[in-house]
């Protein structure tokens, strides 16, 4: 219940902008993260996985994911500028910070970090040793580039933003590796293939970012069938909606 806390209950839906997100941890307590910061005109999205499984993971998730959050926040009330530094400034404090404090557990986190810039329909990001998130550009896909490592594990490791178009009917697909990593009774994986086929089945103006939230979650599970999870699952979707 404590951990549950941690995940915004009602997704913070606006009129240019929606979300929708899914997530199961693989046991009684799980450790990836998912959020989404408010901040004027820019809206920033988080997906996070933390190494291993259990109660150490989730007390290291607890304290990165407010580190995290709070440095967002903090960075962009300081600063007037493009999201990509102020993701870059955010992630540089955490690591540095729990790379310092809390290396002797072997821990580290991987996490991909976006900013959306409705100003100018630009989308910011740093991908930190996560799985490349997705962006459907009506039936075009793109795949989100590596901006840095773990979280974590470098005091003075470095932080690469970059950014994309994100017009109105486009979409954003962010997951942990429980998604592409799911294995069915055969120990075969469902991989990233079959995600994006599924993304690119619709054009972008036809999903609702609920609708592709349910569709992965359900092909989760048909491929999953009798197996057990070993892996947590989080999926989030944000759509630039259109206003005529």
């Amino acid at each position: 219940r404590i951990q549950a806390d941690f995940l915004i209950k009602n997704l913070p839906n606006t009129q240019t902008v929606e979300f929708a997100a899914v997530y199961k941890p693989a046991y009684q307590i799980g450790a990836d993260w998912y959020d989404v910061i408010i901040a004027d005109h820019i809206k920033y999205v988080v997906v996070a996985d933390v190494c291993d499984k259990g109660i150490p993971s989730a007390l290291y998730m607890s304290v990165f994911r407010s580190l995290l959050r709070l440095s967002l926040v903090n960075e962009t009330n300081k600063h007037e500028e493009d999201p990509g530094k102020t993701i870059c400034r955010a992630i540089d404090l955490v690591n540095q910070y729990m790379a310092k404090n809390h290396s002797e557990s072997c821990m580290f986190a991987t996490c991909f970090v976006g900013g959306y810039d409705e100003t100018t329909d630009k989308l910011h990001y740093v991908v930190a040793g996560h799985e490349a998130p997705l962006v459907l550009h009506g039936e075009e896909i793109e795949q989100m580039k590596i901006g840095g490592p773990a979280i974590g594990i470098f005091e003075t490791a470095t932080f690469k933003s970059s950014s994309c178009d994100f017009n109105r009917d486009d979409m954003l697909l962010a997951f942990s590796d429980g998604l592409e990593d799911v294995r069915n009774p055969q120990d075969e994986s469902l991989g990233v293939e079959e995600v994006i086929k599924l993304l690119q089945s619709k054009y972008s103006s036809q999903w609702s970012a609920l609708m592709l939230a349910n569709d992965l979650e359900k092909a989760f599970n048909l491929h999953k069938k009798t197996a057990e999870q070993f892996d947590d699952l989080t999926i989030l979707c944000m759509k630039a909606k259109r206003i005529d």
